[in-house]
């Protein structure tokens, strides 16, 4: 394994440059939905976001404050029932009372804490609007258009009677008054298209791997491609210079191979390879369920195949890790050091008080983190 793999990639590190396109994943489920059908809009029904809507979807507006969830209500059922639009509520948290950790450390060698400016925890209710499968449907354009020039009766404090609890709801009147391009358009008309937030985002990121990266992970015998679950931790990385591929004919990836050959001095892209095998070996001998990829620029190490990393809880919005996720982190992870005692550049990052944990020699990552698992193309 480790000659086939140290030979691909000194094959790659010697040519040139070419992207592979990876063929494109089959068309969603959202995709066979029925785009003219009646909408429902049931006043004593709430309409929540889930993760079957969408997957892009129109941010019509936001509210905020005492009543926001009411007002933010009543407009899902008049874009519903008025206009049509399939409409959707959804609620996120902000908690701005809690300490961040900034750049640099406090005089004791600890890293520096610094608090927001104003330390305030608020509710925000959003109105989306859509089903679109794809930021390139046809319909998306005209609803966009047609949602920033409606003047909703839950927008209009005089026809409503009471304050409008959309975030700068003054200013923007005020500005759309002393603008005249702006006149046209209503009190949504900052709205723009969103992807759905409850959707991983893996799904909107091209997630296909090039044959490039398929030959170079090609024998290896702890393949994280063969990773049987969702996700796994990162706990390792090694980088190396970047290589690419290019168009040769037979003859000529011959001569390249007889001149890789020669070399006496591995690339840095080799030796990150060979760091990556070695800690894997080294894991897979303590019982540890680990795994190594390959890909242009890096190797990485992971530990563990889960289904999925946690939950997020309804009310914040927050991801809650797995017990088991959250111990391989911790396990791995950097550990403490006294100012005093830090080590050499090349194992720590000075001034953090942090030092990464060895195995076998080899470092691992200061933070490791829960990673989605690279999939072979059903195809190749």
């Amino acid at each position: 394994m480790k000659s086939a793999l140290v030979r691909s990639l000194a094959l790659i590190a010697a040519t040139g440059a070419l992207f592979l396109a990876a063929p494109l994943a089959a068309a969603p489920p959202w995709a066979r939905l029925i785009p003219f059908k009646k909408i429902e809009a049931d006043p004593n029904r709430e309409y929540w976001l889930t993760d079957e809507n969408g997957p892009w979807l129109i941010m019509a507006t936001t509210f905020t404050g005492e009543g926001a969830h009411q007002q933010a209500h009543e407009l899902v059922i008049e874009l519903r029932r008025d206009y049509q639009l399939p409409a959707y509520l959804h609620r996120k948290q902000f908690d701005f009372t809690g300490k961040v950790i900034g750049a640099g450390v406090n005089p004791k060698g600890k890293p520096k804490e610094m608090r927001y400016q104003r330390a305030v925890k608020y509710e925000e209710f959003a109105v989306l609007v859509g089903d679109y499968s794809s930021v390139e449907d046809s319909r998306i354009e005209k609803d966009l258009e047609t949602i920033k020039t409606l003047h909703p009766a839950t927008l209009d404090p005089k026809r409503r009677g009471q304050e409008v609890k959309q975030p700068f709801f003054q200013i923007r009147t005020l500005y759309r008054a002393v603008n005249p391009e702006k006149k046209k358009y209503g009190p949504m008309y900052r709205a723009f298209v969103v992807r759905n937030p409850l959707i991983p985002r893996e799904f909107f990121v091209h997630s296909g791997l090039s044959p490039l990266v398929l030959r170079i992970n090609d024998g290896v015998e702890h393949s994280l491609l063969d990773n049987p679950g969702k996700y796994t931790v990162q706990v390792a990385t090694f980088t190396g210079e970047v290589y690419y591929e290019t168009e040769l004919r037979p003859e000529e990836k011959d001569r390249w191979w007889e001149n890789i050959v020669k070399r006496r001095k591995p690339s840095k892209l080799e030796m990150a390879a060979e760091k990556a095998h070695r800690l894997t070996v080294a894991l897979r001998k303590q019982g540890v369920e680990a795994y190594e990829f390959h890909d242009r620029d890096k190797s990485i190490v992971t530990v563990g195949s889960f289904d999925q990393i946690g939950h997020r809880d309804p009310e914040t919005g927050r991801l809650e890790l797995l017990p088991e996720v959250y111990q391989v982190m911790r396990r791995y992870g950097a550990q403490p050091t006294a100012p005093g005692k830090i080590r050499g550049q090349a194992t720590t990052v000075v001034g953090t008080g942090l030092v990464p944990k060895e195995l076998a020699g080899i470092p691992f990552d200061l933070t490791p983190r829960p990673i989605r698992v690279p999939k072979r193309p059903i195809v190749r």
